[in-house]
């Protein structure tokens, strides 16, 4: 699959182009409809190819354009069923400080609607594999298309992986066993929300792992 970066004011988005169309992996504030459609155009594809919008987790800065794209388009919505509430504006009072207030800025976000639920560790849709990887956010999941991953805010990749800020990681004991964990994978390329896309992605994220388990803090 060819994946098309798409910058939103806040995060990165990624548009997932492949033999049976595309697959738009977050949407956040900024990320416009023609955004999407331009994209789409540029590799032949038109608005209704867009079958599948993967919200990754709940934080405004990945879902605040969602709601308009999924009605530009008609595109299904998937996200873990432990994310379904957040994702619908509501901010567990577990959530540390900054997160709960950076949710409740978010209170009047137009939210869109999920359409397809995950409720396991993991399942297959068309071409990619969505994996459930929490800490984050509970019901955070990353993308697996082929060796590439999309990994929303499980890690920030960069010349150095490093761990998404502590202040706005629901449980980063579970965060880091996800690093751990997304590591033994192969992976060539890996994107996340607030990163640049990273070659020798195995090694980067095989060397914060390891980092991780000496103790030593990376965010």
């Amino acid at each position: 699959m060819e994946v098309i970066e798409l910058r939103s004011r806040f995060a990165r988005c990624h548009l997932l182009v492949g033999s049976e169309g595309a697959v738009l992996v977050d949407a956040g504030s900024g990320l416009e409809v023609a955004d999407v459609t331009e994209a789409l155009s540029a590799v032949g594809l038109k608005p209704r190819d867009l079958g599948l919008i993967v919200l990754t987790h709940g934080d405004g800065d990945h879902i605040a354009g969602a709601a308009r794209i999924q009605e530009a388009t008609g595109a299904d919505v998937l996200a873990h069923a432990l994310e379904i509430a957040y994702i619908a504006g509501r901010v567990p009072r577990s959530f540390p400080v900054a997160k709960r207030m950076f949710g409740l800025l978010g209170r009047r976000l137009s939210r869109p609607t999920v359409t397809r639920v995950m409720t396991g560790e993991g399942q297959t849709e068309g071409e990619i594999e969505v994996i459930h990887a929490p800490g984050h956010t509970p019901g955070h999941i990353v993308v697996f298309a082929g060796d590439m991953l999309i990994a929303g805010d499980a890690f920030r990749t960069g010349a150095t992986f490093r761990e998404t800020p502590a202040a706005m990681t629901v449980d980063r004991s579970t965060a880091r066993e996800t690093i751990k964990r997304l590591a033994e994978r192969p992976i060539a390329r890996a994107y996340s929300g607030h990163g640049p896309p990273s070659d020798n992605a195995s090694a980067h994220l095989g060397a914060l792992a390891e980092r991780l388990r000496q103790g030593r803090n990376q965010s």
